[in-house]
């Protein structure tokens, strides 16, 4: 029996015991902006006791969705690995106890198509659904276009407990109020975690290379660390004196948009802070070391074979991703940066890769960090006429897929070898799902914020200084304007 097998028991009860897959709390520490950690929950078997008891007649959840993704269309027979399995577990455990049943209805093929059809909806006020998914720049924008109930009139659903995802939804309360939360149903953000993948056989045949893993433990994986390896690790392999992704070794492959913020967010720094009255301002402006992080990554950027990029090199499609991952599975790189779910396209790698976080800033940092972007948010129509209904399976739907969905993602990832060496990279898992960062500059104000510096470097201009003092102003003044329309809302609700 492979090793990975073998562990699969012992891993996943050592999961449970230690809270992993109820992470992603607040508390003391050095987290930015809130600090680090709760104290975790010693148990998987999470119950909602407040939920009422009761059946709904037969009544219909209908969730609006996007492309190809079915979440709640799910037969047994569609069932055919240990994730949707849960899903489809789920599912039928909540409609059993409720009387009810799921419908998802894919109104659009992608994500900018189904924030229209539902902002269509909302101006004809017709109910088509009980809520929809958004990306979250998306469902940011339904919400300042009044379009989203927020959680406050969802009367079962209680941010404050463990199926929350807590500090992606604390950098989304605006003046107390949440509209969109977070749960461990939103499997786009549990499993996009942003990581660095690493092809151990390159890491342990070149004696020049340390051992990641030991990084970490040791506290010494940080940026300057990882631009180092990663000059050793590139190599000319057919001597031309070029470098090409289908026949040479880069040291990094990444698409701009996950490697830049990926390392300003790794080094713990935020472009958008909020201030002591949790009001959002942009904080990168003058701010030394975060354009001290800017200028190695950009150094980087520009060292020839140092770094694949792919949006550029490749061009800016979907499937520069897909062709970024295969490069990496066949060994054209040491390091790969993406989201944890990237493993599900690994499995025909013939090398084994590891799992380590994103690299810090420097070794007096103290954590490493998550970056999340773009999970897909419930949103509640304010069509929606049973908001009491909506909210009850909502709080089911977070409670259950805490108990069922998110522990299976990690045992299919092990039955299938996503994880090469699940001991370790459950781990660095752990890690991750303990210190996620939100910026709000990368997701809600993307255009206008993450943007401006991706540009920069696209365009091989190291001016981040005064590129950021120019448009202070705007930023500023959009999330002013975004902010000052929410608070109107707010006080229409009464909050």
């Amino acid at each position: 029996m492979k090793k990975h097998t073998r562990v699969l028991s012992a891993l996943l009860g050592l999961l449970m015991l230690c809270g992993i897959f109820a992470a992603c709390r607040t508390g003391g520490g050095d987290k930015p902006g809130s600090g680090g950690t709760e104290t975790v929950p010693q148990t998987g078997n999470y119950v909602a006791d407040y939920l009422p008891d009761g059946k709904f007649e037969g009544r219909t959840f209908t969730v609006a969705n996007f492309g190809d993704v079915r979440s709640f269309d799910i037969s047994q027979d569609d069932a055919t690995n240990t994730f949707d399995k849960a899903k489809y577990q789920r599912n039928q455990l909540i409609e059993a106890r409720y009387g009810m049943e799921f419908a998802e209805n894919l109104i659009a093929s992608g994500y900018d198509e189904c924030y229209t059809a539902y902002m269509n909806n909302y101006q004809s006020g017709e109910y088509a659904f009980d809520v929809c998914k958004n990306i979250m720049r998306n469902a940011w924008l339904a919400v300042v276009g009044g379009a989203v109930v927020p959680i406050e009139k969802l009367e079962y659903c209680r941010p404050d407990q463990e199926w929350y995802l807590k500090y992606v939804n604390e950098e989304l309360t605006i003046n107390g109020t949440l509209f969109f939360a977070y749960t461990y149903e939103a499997d786009t953000v549990t499993r996009a975690l942003c990581c660095v993948f690493f092809n151990k056989k390159m890491a342990e045949d070149n004696t020049k290379l340390e051992n990641p893993y030991d990084l970490v433990k040791a506290g010494t994986w940080t940026t300057d660390k990882m631009f180092e390896m990663a000059a050793v690790g590139r190599s000319d392999v057919n001597g031309d004196g070029k470098m090409s992704i289908d026949d040479d070794v880069y040291g990094i492959i990444a698409e701009d948009d996950q490697y830049v913020p990926g390392m300003w967010i790794g080094a713990g720094m935020k472009m958008i802070e909020k201030d002591s009255d949790g009001s959002p301002y942009l904080s990168a402006a003058g701010n030394e070391r975060f354009i001290d992080i800017l200028n190695k990554t950009f150094d980087a950027y520009m060292d020839n074979g140092l770094l694949f990029e792919g949006f550029t090199q490749r061009g800016q499609v979907y499937q520069t991703i897909v062709d970024d991952n295969r490069s990496f599975t066949e060994n054209h790189s040491l390091f790969y940066m993406g989201g944890i779910y990237q493993w599900e396209a690994m499995t025909d790698m013939q090398d084994d890769f590891g799992v380590i976080p994103l690299p810090k800033y420097d070794e007096n940092q103290e954590r490493h960090y998550a970056r999340v972007c773009d999970g897909h948010a419930n949103c509640v129509p304010v069509s929606n006429p049973d908001l009491k209904f909506t909210s009850i399976i909502l709080e089911a739907l977070a409670v259950e897929s805490l108990n069922i969905v998110n522990p299976a993602y990690f045992e299919d990832a092990i039955e299938n070898r996503y994880l090469r060496d699940p001991e370790e990279s459950m781990e660095i898992i752990k890690m991750l799902q303990k210190n996620i960062i939100v910026d709000l500059a990368d997701s809600i104000w993307m255009t206008t914020g993450r943007q401006i510096i991706v540009d920069a470097f696209r365009n091989e201009s190291k001016t981040f200084a005064s590129t950021l003092d120019k448009y202070a102003p705007v930023i500023n003044k959009q999330i002013a304007n975004d902010v000052e329309k929410i608070i109107e809302i707010i006080d229409k609700y009464g909050l």
